[in-house]
């Protein structure tokens, strides 16, 4: 049987969507973050389950990273780095599904533009300036 979102509820537009009243306080931090980063419209109620998976895999993430720079056991080091490698993978999947990470906000072609237009100083004409 699927298990409905009972914390998803709508949302005005224009409003930003609260954190479920039943997630932990680090993982209602990461929320409002990624919420606070966005447009207030980004996150539609639709997609607030992926955004809820995001935290608990980006606070999982944290907590084996922290705990992988206090051990000094290198078997307990080697599974810590395997369990928050998979879990740093689920969390960039889950981030780019939401369209929150710098990549998957751009779009190619004006990244490239953006790039290309920027004004760079040219080092070879540092010599002829300074003269």
């Amino acid at each position: 049987m699927v298990e409905r979102c009972r914390h998803v509820t709508a949302i005005l537009p224009g409003e930003r969507p609260d954190p479920p009243e039943d997630m932990p306080a680090d993982e209602a931090e990461v929320w409002r973050a990624v919420v606070d980063s966005m447009s207030p419209d980004w996150f539609r109620p639709s997609i607030q389950h992926l955004l809820e998976q995001y935290c608990h895999y980006a606070c999982k993430a944290r907590t084996t990273m922290l705990q992988s720079r206090r051990t000094q056991d290198p078997d307990t080091l080697k599974k810590l780095t395997v369990i928050g490698a998979k879990q740093t993978a689920i969390m960039l999947s889950f981030a780019t599904k939401l369209r929150i990470t710098v990549q998957s906000s751009k779009h190619r072609f004006s990244a490239e533009a953006a790039t290309r237009n920027t004004p760079w100083k040219k080092p070879w004409l540092d010599d002829v300036e300074s003269t």
